[in-house]
């Protein structure tokens, strides 16, 4: 799981606006935190999406959030990731002359399975490996890419891939996801504090 906390810090703010902490302050600050946390998940989707190639339903799916709460000394607001390897199908797999077709001779190798996992990047082929529907199991129903190791039935095994907790964790989305989080952090507790306040 890889998360990304955001936190109040807006005491020099404050002193700047020349206001004491308070309910108003407060109730800015988890204000402003939530909101935050939304526009975080949306930026997270616009920034993996960038770099890889997955859906954004598979962004959120993946993806949770922990709203701060009113009445805490240090409120603070959370979007996390977390899940498996994505199964490499959902990466546009495409089988390069498979075997396991109609009318053609099982004895033959496939020419593997080719995917595009990054955006900007070129396909890339898992030699041997074979695209086939799991028939049994929680998955059954499925696609999945699967290689076998010998020609026992025993020896296929499922290819995983990347899971989204890993891209997030990649060092440039990162570090886009923690600068956008504190910019859009101050520019909204400005904002709802100065409408808590024009609005008493």
């Amino acid at each position: 799981m890889v998360k990304v906390d955001i936190r109040s810090s807006v005491g020099n703010a404050v002193a700047r606006l020349g206001i004491e902490h308070g309910k108003i302050s407060q109730k800015a600050q988890v204000r402003a935190l939530n909101r935050t946390v939304d526009q975080l998940r949306t930026q997270a989707g616009r920034e993996i999406r960038e770099i890889y190639n997955v859906t954004l339903r598979g962004v959120r799916q993946a993806s949770k959030i922990i709203y701060a709460r009113a009445g805490t000394r240090f409120p603070f607001s959370e979007l996390s990731f977390s899940g498996r390897a994505i199964n490499l199908v959902e990466f546009d797999a495409r089988a390069i002359n498979p075997w396991n077709i109609k009318g053609r001779s099982h004895r033959k190798a496939g020419g593997g399975v080719s995917v595009r996992i990054l955006v900007k990047g070129g396909r890339k082929l898992a030699a041997g490996a074979f695209l086939a529907t799991i028939k049994t199991g929680q998955n059954a129903g499925k696609q999945g890419v699967f290689r076998r190791k010998d020609r026992t039935r025993e020896s296929i095994r499922f290819l995983p891939s990347i899971s989204l907790p890993v891209m997030a964790e990649r060092k440039t989305i990162a570090g886009a996801l923690t600068k956008f989080a504190n910019e859009k952090f101050n520019l909204n507790f400005a904002h709802e504090l100065d409408f808590l306040l024009t609005s008493k």
